[in-house]
């Protein structure tokens, strides 16, 4: 069966109907029929468009006729070209067509669709050289010295973006736009243009460049979603501070100490799998569950290079199977609360930022009123990534900053949720100014007592701790601080 020109060009399943030497044949036709020294073409982002560009661009230079490739372009701006340029052009796309399709689009030199007898034209003479290729013919083609060069012009993508910024005029209100570009022919183009028009955009077409997303990481007890891994390498974890601050916000508001390593869907893990489920692919999972450093419920002691569970599958089903692994890996139950804990943290943590997950992964075992300091000398700075956010606002209780929201409203509701993390749960008198925490955060970092002061967190000279000294007065010391969550046998 030969296609024939229908209300947009040619369209079909690619390779079956739509077939390299059926655009082949289109192009030799084309050529004839749209005579000019130039033709310009582009196409969109199917998996098949290079491989029928390539064969309408082979046909088109068979017949003497020099191929511009333009690239990755919607169909208006190919149009635009060819009108600019006075050149035909053939655009590779099947539009809103089911991703299979494809299709080829011809136009005249002044960027116009082919009027019927055109197009009636050009169909006759694709049936006639599908005819030679039967019988062997090879009417009127060049020679090897005629045959027609094919070249990139990189400067065409450019060229109609400058068009689109001269020909809109935006008012004085700042705009803020989310730019989905579904990984079509506009993905290199949108953001481009609207940013050079001075609007904010945030665009991330990444995750939709291929048919199926694979995400591979580890599962563990999380601050803010309850286990990490899953949906969560995706939201937040590619997307912008937007996603970032709002799922950090929505887990402090709940509280650390409610949410890590809860079971099941937690809202803020809820909030992710809604926007993974609006991701236009098909979403896999390599969900792992690694051995902590640091000694397990009964004391032994696992190799870090040992794999306790490994699923592949759905992303959301491996995710919720190496949970309920890590549940039972990641997680240590105290039978009573400790007045006092030492949580060592490891060199791995450069910062206060990372480094503060000794505090989360212990302070459900301390008791009220009790202590928990965090030992880690190496650590010499609040947050390397976040420019003194920290040290401007220090650490407090949830309650603290609901009270106030004016006064931080310019802070990243991520770094205020940080803040909430290290200081724990509290209350504040907003009357009196009176915060109090249910219990004291101890610094015995390279972060001297000025700092830890201002930041409303107390201080210990790292280099006056003695873990044996600190083990016998019955406190819990805890070496790789970080790696496991302790919980109450209750909780």
């Amino acid at each position: 069966m030969v296609l024939r020109f229908g209300t947009d060009g040619i369209r079909g399943v690619a390779n079956t109907e739509l077939s390299p030497e059926l655009a082949l044949a289109l192009g030799r036709a084309a050529a004839r029929h749209l005579p000019a020294a130039e033709f310009l073409v582009g196409r969109d982002t199917r998996r098949s468009g290079p491989m029928l560009q390539g064969a309408l661009a082979a046909g088109l230079a068979s017949e003497g006729t020099r191929v511009i490739d333009v690239g990755v372009i919607p169909t208006p701006g190919l149009a635009w070209l060819a009108a600019a340029r006075s050149l035909p052009g053939a655009m590779i796309s099947a539009s809103h067509n089911p991703f299979a399709d494809n299709g080829i689009k011809l136009l005249s030199p002044g960027g116009t669709k082919l009027d019927d007898a055109l197009e009636r034209a050009i169909e006759a003479e694709l049936d006639a050289v599908l005819l030679d290729y039967g019988t062997g013919a090879r009417r009127g083609v060049p020679g090897g010295g005629g045959v027609g060069a094919m070249v990139t012009d990189v400067s065409a993508i450019d060229d109609y973006a400058e068009h689109l910024v001269k020909a809109v005029t935006l008012g004085a209100r700042p705009l803020r736009i989310v730019c989905d570009c579904a990984n079509g022919a506009a993905s290199p183009l949108a953001p481009a243009v609207l940013a050079r028009l001075g609007v904010a955009v945030r665009c991330n077409a990444l995750v939709g460049e291929h048919d199926v997303a694979i995400v591979c990481g580890p599962v563990f007890p999380h601050e803010v979603v309850g286990f990490s891994g899953g949906n969560k390498y995706l939201y937040p974890g590619i997307s912008g501070p937007e996603m970032i601050n709002s799922s950090h916000w929505l887990g402090a508001l709940i509280t650390s100490s409610a949410i890590i390593g809860a079971p099941g869907t937690t809202p803020v893990r809820a909030l992710i799998d809604a926007a993974a489920a609006i991701t236009p692919i098909e979403r896999r999972c390599l969900a792992f569950v690694v051995p902590p450093v640091a000694p397990d419920a009964t004391g032994a002691t696992l190799a870090a290079a040992d794999l306790c569970a490994l699923f592949a599958g759905d992303c959301d089903d491996a995710w919720s199977d190496a949970a309920a692994i890590s549940a039972e890996v990641h997680v240590r139950r105290l039978d009573r609360p400790v007045a006092r804990a030492l949580a060592c943290v490891p060199h791995r943590y450069e910062d206060l930022w990372t480094g503060a997950k000794g505090v989360y992964k212990v302070e459900p075992v301390v008791a009220d009123g009790g202590e928990l300091v965090l030992y880690a000398p190496h650590i010499t700075a609040c947050a390397t990534e976040h420019g003194g956010a920290i040290e401007e606002i220090g650490y407090h209780c949830r309650d603290y900053f609901l009270a106030q929201p004016e006064r931080f409203a310019h802070v990243a509701r991520g770094v205020i949720a940080h803040s909430t993390h290290v200081r724990g749960p509290g209350t504040y008198d907003a009357a009196r100014g009176i915060e109090r925490g249910r219990i004291a955060v101890t610094l015995a970092t390279g972060i001297g007592p000025q700092q830890c002061a201002a930041m409303n967190v107390g201080y210990l000279d790292p280099a006056g701790i003695d873990r044996g000294a600190f083990a016998a007065t019955g406190a819990l010391v805890i070496e790789h601080a970080g790696e496991t969550l302790y919980r109450l046998a209750a909780s």
